[in-house]
């Protein structure tokens, strides 16, 4: 990405400029979180919600 993307946030970890401001907008939400154990985004679906994704594949 270069250093020129990449800044320290309010909690004191890095993080990517554009890909920051572009989550905040989509997940209005909030449902997606990252897993910080892990090093993935993770879907926070109800039943409901996860059975409409899975139909339109």
């Amino acid at each position: 990405m270069g250093g020129k993307f990449i800044y320290i946030n309010d909690n004191g970890n890095k993080a990517i400029k554009k890909v920051t401001t572009a989550f905040r907008k989509i997940n209005h939400e909030n449902k997606v979180d990252w897993d910080q154990y892990d090093f993935k985004w993770v879907l926070k679906l109800n039943d409901d919600e996860a059975e409409d994704l899975i139909s339109r594949f």
